[in-house]
């Protein structure tokens, strides 16, 4: 069967599974052989999705594994389809989605930067391109080149809201509040107001 490689900036995009998941998977590959109906995608050559199945497969020498191949062009391209494949997949919260967007950031800062270098040329250059009624501008540049957090959110699923408070509990570093969140122990709205908390009263001590 066809040996793939691992793209390690692919493979950390993904969710691991928890051990149990782990187990639980390998155990129905090894009894029940590989399910063809989900095949394991590759992209020139790169695993893509299914890097867990084909470790249990290449672990216990089950070779009739099935590979799908990605007809995209860009490496931003693939990344973008994992992104969907993870949202429509599993039955995510909200602060869940904000962290698998997250990983994402990266491709749509690159994509905003792109989309004000071109509205540049269209508004900059030349009296024919200039708006006189710059509030219409504005609205659309904004309706054209969204911010990275209204497309994130979007993404996500959440309002930009949600999304910058989830982002801040995520990023905050306190592992306690950030694990309550993500088992759903805690709301997204109440781990910012305890991040915001611990925070200030840090803040007030250094005063």
């Amino acid at each position: 069967m066809k040996e793939l490689k691992i793209d390690p900036e692919l493979k950390d995009l993904l969710p691991p599974l928890t051990d149990e998941e782990y187990k639980q998977l390998e155990k129905n590959i090894v009894e029940n052989g590989f399910d063809k109906n989900f095949p394991i995608m590759e992209w020139n050559g790169f695993i893509v999705d299914g890097h867990n199945r084909y470790y249990i497969c290449k672990k216990h020498n089950i070779t009739d594994y099935v590979v799908g191949t990605l007809a995209y062009e860009t490496k931003e391209e693939v990344m973008e389809w994992m992104l969907d494949i993870q949202l429509g997949r599993r039955n995510l919260s909200p602060i869940q989605r904000i962290a698998i967007a997250e990983k994402y950031r990266s491709i749509y800062e690159k994509q905003a930067k792109k989309n004000q270098s071109d509205a540049g040329k269209i508004y900059g250059i030349g009296k024919e391109k200039l708006v006189t009624n710059s509030s219409q501008a504005n609205y659309e540049e904004k309706e054209r080149n969204p911010t990275v957090r209204k497309i994130l959110s979007d993404v996500a699923g959440v309002s930009e809201d949600t999304y910058s408070k989830g982002k801040k509990i995520l990023d905050s570093g306190n592992e306690e509040v950030k694990e309550k969140v993500l088992s759903g122990e805690m709301s997204i709205n109440a781990g910012y107001n305890k991040i915001r908390e611990i925070t200030n009263k840090k803040e007030n001590i250094c005063n």
